[in-house]
């Protein structure tokens, strides 16, 4: 559930801003 809601606010960071979405979701993955 928690997992489905960072995806749901990654989304949203791609629709807002690409480049910042790309900045937030970097160190998440590493």
């Amino acid at each position: 559930y928690i997992e489905d809601n960072l995806s749901l606010m990654s989304i949203g960071f791609l629709l807002a801003s690409p480049s910042d979405a790309v900045i937030w979701r970097g160190p998440k993955k590493n």
